[in-house]
């Protein structure tokens, strides 16, 4: 085999009879790979479209609460039961669900100040 000479001999057939590579066969085999990709892509799409408009919902509700929460900045009047469920309300409209202050405090040594105005205390702005 060496020299530019070759060894050639004929592969047998790895099935003994035709009918699984018949025309018929293949062409079914394929429609149903069509089908079934089809369902999918579709159902796909479907799916998407409902989370994007769910999502959509979520970000215009968290939007209209963070003004809400931010109404006493501007002056407003408030009784003071609205007042202490706007300072609940705040830390959900500000993703503020886990405590920053500790981190804060560690990365920067900021000094304690008087808030702006008592309506930014109100709201829970204090320094």
């Amino acid at each position: 085999m060496g020299n530019g000479t070759y060894n050639r001999s004929l592969i047998p057939r790895q099935f003994k009879d035709d009918s699984f590579l018949s025309s018929e066969t293949v062409r079914a085999v394929g429609i149903a790979i069509f089908y079934t990709t089809s369902a999918l892509v579709t159902s796909n799409f479907f799916m998407n479209a409902l989370i994007i408009g769910a999502l959509s919902s979520i970000w215009t509700l968290i939007n209209g609460l963070q003004i809400i929460t931010h109404l006493p900045v501007f002056r407003s009047q408030f009784p003071a039961n609205a007042n202490l469920l706007l300072r609940y309300l705040i830390e959900i409209a500000n993703f503020e669900v886990i405590p920053q202050s500790w981190l804060l405090n560690l990365v920067h040594n900021f000094e304690d100040t008087y808030p702006l105005d008592q309506n930014f205390y109100v709201i829970g702005y204090d320094s």
